[in-house]
């Protein structure tokens, strides 16, 4: 019986660990995409010459991608699945894995990129193994 009790201890632990880390991992990417200043960006229609500042400059999209069948991936969905209006959602990935989404920071996609870039790199730095940043010009 103690046995049962001490694997239910080291679990609940070992979990606890992991949301610490996903926590501080979430922080790292919000100061990222916080602190990135994006390159302004002008766009002109050809035709008219009417023209646009965008001054949150390129737009796209970035997330962070983790094995589903982890304690990680689950923690991800556990937190994330489902968000709304946060700075980060999650799902499960149509080519496997979880995506962890970048859904703040309007739709500058080097503010995106730099979240999802630290989110990665401290996640990695704490030893989870395949954890890949992704991202697409809109």
């Amino acid at each position: 019986m103690g046995y049962v009790k001490d694997k239910s201890r080291e679990a609940e632990a070992q979990r606890l660990i992991i949301e610490q880390h996903l926590d501080e991992a979430i922080a790292a990417g919000e100061a990222a995409g916080y602190g990135n200043t994006p390159t302004p960006m002008v766009v002109v229609d050809s035709a008219t010459g009417q023209r646009w500042d965008v001054s949150g400059g390129a737009c796209g999209f970035a997330w962070v991608n983790v094995p589903l069948n982890t304690a990680l991936g689950k923690a991800i969905l556990r937190k994330y699945e489902g968000a709304r209006g946060g700075l980060f959602s999650a799902h499960k990935a149509y080519g496997g894995g979880v995506d962890l989404w970048v859904s703040g920071f309007g739709q500058s996609i080097s503010r995106k990129e730099d979240a999802a870039g630290a989110v990665a790199r401290y996640l990695t730095s704490k030893g989870y193994q395949k954890v890949y940043f992704h991202s697409r010009l809109d």
